[in-house]
């Protein structure tokens, strides 16, 4: 009786040794309706899918982590492609919508076909928001990735509404209105800054709002100063200083040099509170002992409290 594992090999090798005889048109029994748009899962050539690309000509935003590819490979390679990806047509191809990294680790396992579920009649937002939302959900989506998503959103809403969009947002994903705004100011961060937040050297959640305010030849001194002394992180308490400092200090120049010594000053030494020794109060008061020496007033005043705290006994009895 073959293993569960044996048969699911032996089925993919089937799919493959078939896939030249494949007539996807013919595979309407696999036609559906999702959301009110057509989708039929077939197996396609792997060289007919290309990943997604915006209208502009961006890449999808989310980067491929090969970590990923290459566990999702030991899992084809055993058990074949469990779920299908997500495609559109597009021209005489098709473009994936989600699904990238099982993907390239199908391609990875050498397959010459995947299992797809194409999407017809899907215009270029409604590409972008499969794209965003099969993917936002994710534990590992990087804060830029969310970044570009977002904007993309609000961007293509257009400001008339834009409570309503934000709205849709935090519905959608799971974030607050100001985590979104957070989001969305991130994208103002230079170019070398950027990464550093994905990568969790510089804390994403607050600074990046502050950060976005400085100039970009400024965010750029600080990234000299994190990969001149190799940071691992960049504390907010350092981000506040310097931020603070250029706000403050709007006509210097930021160097490298400045920095450090923002992040480095010593630390301020607590101011003593001035206070009337008990001794003073005692020769103020008492002019009589102002020549005593404190031992002197510590006896005495052991002896007074001793003799108050005996009457009082006395009294109680």
């Amino acid at each position: 009786m073959c293993s569960l594992l044996e048969r699911r090999s032996q089925h993919q090798e089937n799919m493959q040794s078939e896939a030249e005889n494949i007539n996807h048109e013919l595979a309407a029994e696999y036609l559906d309706q999702w959301q009110g748009t057509a989708q039929r899962i077939v197996e396609l050539d792997i060289n007919s899918i290309k990943p997604y690309r915006t209208p502009g000509g961006k890449e999808q935003p989310y980067k491929i982590r090969q970590s990923k590819v290459e566990r999702l490979a030991i899992s084809i390679r055993d058990l074949g492609v469990l779920q299908p990806v997500i495609v559109r047509r597009k021209e005489n191809e098709y473009e994936i919508l989600a699904g990238h990294h099982r993907y390239y680790a199908a391609r990875l396992c050498g397959l010459t076909t995947i299992p797809c579920q194409i999407k017809d009649n899907i215009d270029d937002f409604t590409a972008y928001m499969i794209v965003a939302e099969s993917n936002t959900r994710t534990d590992d989506v990087l804060p830029s990735e969310n970044a570009e998503i977002f904007k993309t959103y609000m961007d293509k809403r257009g400001m008339d509404n834009e409570t309503a969009t934000l709205n849709e947002i935090s519905e959608k994903f799971g974030v607050s209105n100001t985590t979104v705004y957070r989001y969305v100011h991130l994208l103002k961060l230079s170019a070398r800054l950027i990464p550093m937040v994905d990568n969790k050297v510089i804390p994403f959640g607050r600074y990046e709002m502050l950060l976005a305010h400085l100039s970009e030849e400024q965010q750029n001194i600080i990234a000299d100063y994190i990969e001149m002394y190799d940071l691992r992180t960049f504390p907010g308490k350092y981000i506040n200083a310097v931020c603070a400092y250029c706000d403050e200090n709007a006509d210097e120049e930021l160097t490298v040099d400045k920095v450090y010594d923002i992040c480095h000053q010593p630390k301020a030494k607590k101011t003593e509170q001035v206070s009337t020794s008990i001794y003073t109060k005692i020769s103020t008061m008492f002019p009589s002992l102002e020549s005593s020496s404190q031992d002197d007033m510590d006896d005495l005043i052991v002896k007074l409290l001793a003799e108050h705290f005996a009457a009082e006994n006395t009294l109680d009895t």
